[in-house]
């Protein structure tokens, strides 16, 4: 008797389609189009979070993370230990690779597009669900959360919320599972502030489908904030924020005459993600046809659909009146929370759109579903759905390689923008690191041109001056940008070293005595207040300025230094 063995072919991989095997192609999708990310290097803001952050260094500082800022003097304005706790362990694998790095935030941000398709599955058909769990993985304006190692942030704290959001979706009698939902739901705040976001969902959730748990959730929620907010004061973070963009030196009212156009390139960006790049500062300060009028009259009309789809939807299947107030909720909020009403950091940014995305998602596949189409009709939209997906997908391949390092990078997205202000100010500053000062030059004075307010750009052009031996000027754009902005921290550190090298001694000292005790974890304050006054003889001072250094910046020189003053042997200063 001849036992056939059972053939393996093409088709049976997809046939029958199975909730296991969309997951299986989500996963295996999300690494093929991300893959060239894993081998990109560490660029902008990843330098002062990851490479220049002391606190990253060793697996035993993950408790001091929760109620410490989050490390050197160039990551202290934010409250978000989460991400620094995976830095951690990434740099545990290796401190100045990459890819470890790379690799933790990809499988997060996968697994993020199969916890929407496993959310989206719970009131929408299998391949539905599979093909917008598809094209949150893969679209354009989601790219920037996979790639760019500073948004580790934004992965995190969706998928601590999703998770919660599935946990509180099994309607489970269990305290323990109201218990572990709310603690996800303080993971995702530890991730980043929108996280407070998920908390309002969560509790729209209880309340529209499990009220008779409402109250023990409410009071689980509450704790979980006061923890929050009690570590969040430990740690001494601050809740004013610089005006690095112009947006940020707009009064209320001035930003809400941006909203209509911040609004529509969320909308512009979702449906033809075009022109990419990694910061916007534009801000509208007139009203115009152009920039107000017509943006709005857009944003209207978008707007209307939704509610016009929503009522539909309703219409069609009351059954799922609950999930289509959830969805619409959670898509407004997000556009709301996003759009200057709450002053953001930036006019506008992709990673803004991560959370709004999923609501929209769900509203969409609602009505989709509740859509009759002829045979012959949905050949056609699969069709172009699939070309939609390819398309995507091709243009989300080829921005990944924008991000292979920073000198590419900011190249492209100069080229892409030309009067974007902090694109030029960085590109500039790049410029000047790679040593090319006569073009670095071109870029600074237009960004102060773009805008002039912006201490950031005077403190880049007195960087300049000083490496060419232009003192005087190099002094003068360094006081002008305290003038702007008294608390940044790199223009102190610039000026401390300039009048160290050509002040008088005794100016130096009291410069510095007071900048250390403006920025005590500058560690190059410290180190220039330390050879300033170990010249003036200040024994005690030095020591302690040369303990502060090592603290700050553990290293053989920093070692030595205080270990010389501690034993008071002599040191050679030139």
């Amino acid at each position: 008797m001849n036992n056939k063995e059972p053939e393996i072919n093409f088709k049976s991989l997809f046939i029958p389609f199975t909730t296991k095997k969309a997951i299986i192609i989500i996963f295996v999708v999300g690494l093929i189009v991300f893959l060239n990310t894993l081998f990109n290097s560490f660029v902008l803001d990843d330098n002062p979070q990851i490479i220049r952050n002391p606190n990253i260094s060793s697996i035993t500082t993950i408790p001091n993370l929760f109620i410490n800022q989050e490390g050197g003097q160039e990551t202290m304005n934010y409250y978000r230990p989460l991400p620094f706790v995976f830095y951690t362990l990434a740099h545990s694998i290796s401190s100045e690779n990459p890819f470890p790095y790379h690799l933790i935030q990809l499988l997060f941000y996968i697994t993020n597009a199969i916890l929407v398709f496993l959310i989206l599955r719970k009131f929408l058909n299998l391949k539905l669900a599979f093909f917008l769990s598809l094209l949150f993985l893969i679209h354009p304006i989601n790219e920037e959360v996979a790639a760019y190692l500073a948004n580790l942030q934004d992965v995190l704290f969706l998928f601590f919320g999703l998770i919660s959001l599935l946990i509180l979706w099994k309607n489970s009698k269990k305290t323990t599972y109201l218990l572990f939902a709310n603690i996800c739901l303080l993971l995702s705040i530890f991730s980043k502030e929108t996280g407070i976001l998920f908390f309002i969902i969560a509790f729209t959730y209880v309340y529209l489908f499990n009220k008779n748990r409402l109250l023990l959730h409410s009071i689980f929620s509450f704790l979980m904030g006061l923890a929050y907010i009690a570590l969040r004061i430990a740690s001494h973070t601050p809740l004013q924020k610089s005006a690095i963009l112009p947006i940020m030196q707009l009064s209320f009212w001035q930003r809400m005459l941006n909203i209509p156009a911040i609004v529509f390139y969320y909308l512009q960006t979702f449906i033809f993600p075009k022109n990419l790049v990694v910061y916007h500062s534009w801000v509208i300060k007139n009203i115009s046809f152009g920039s107000f009028f017509l943006p709005l009259f857009i944003d209207l009309i978008f707007l209307f659909i939704i509610f016009v789809f929503s009522f539909f939807v309703i219409r069609k299947a009351k059954k799922e009146t609950k999930i289509v107030i959830f969805f619409l909720i959670w898509f407004l909020l997000g556009i709301i929370a996003h759009s200057q009403i709450i002053l953001l950091d930036s006019t506008v940014a992709d990673r803004f759109f991560y959370f709004p995305f999923v609501g929209l998602l769900a509203l969409g596949g609602l009505f989709l579903q509740n859509l009759k189409f002829s045979k012959k009709l949905l050949i056609i939209l699969s069709a172009v759905s699939i070309c939609i997906l390819i398309i995507f997908t091709i243009k989300t391949i080829v921005r990944n390689q924008n991000w292979q390092n920073q000198s590419i990078l900011l190249v492209h997205d100069e080229k892409t923008e030309g009067n974007n202000y902090l694109i030029e100010l960085l590109y500039g500053n790049d410029l000047i690191k790679n040593g090319k000062n006569k073009e670095a030059i071109l870029h600074i004075k237009k960004a102060i041109a773009l805008y002039p307010q912006s201490s950031r750009a005077w403190t880049s052009l007195g960087s300049l001056y000083y490496s060419e031996g232009k003192i005087a000027p190099a002094k003068k754009a360094y006081i002008y940008s305290i003038s702007l902005e008294k608390d940044y921290f790199a223009t102190y550190e610039n000026l401390g070293l300039l009048i160290k090298d050509h002040d008088s001694p005794a100016t130096a000292r009291d410069f510095l005595r007071k900048a250390t005790i403006m920025f005590p974890n500058s560690w190059k304050l410290w180190y220039y207040r330390f050879i300033v006054e170990y010249k003036l003889g200040n024994y005690n001072d030095s020591l302690l300025s040369a303990k502060n250094y090592f603290l700050l910046n553990q290293n053989a020189q920093s070692y030595n230094i205080y270990l010389y003053l501690l034993q008071k042997r002599p040191i050679h200063i030139e």
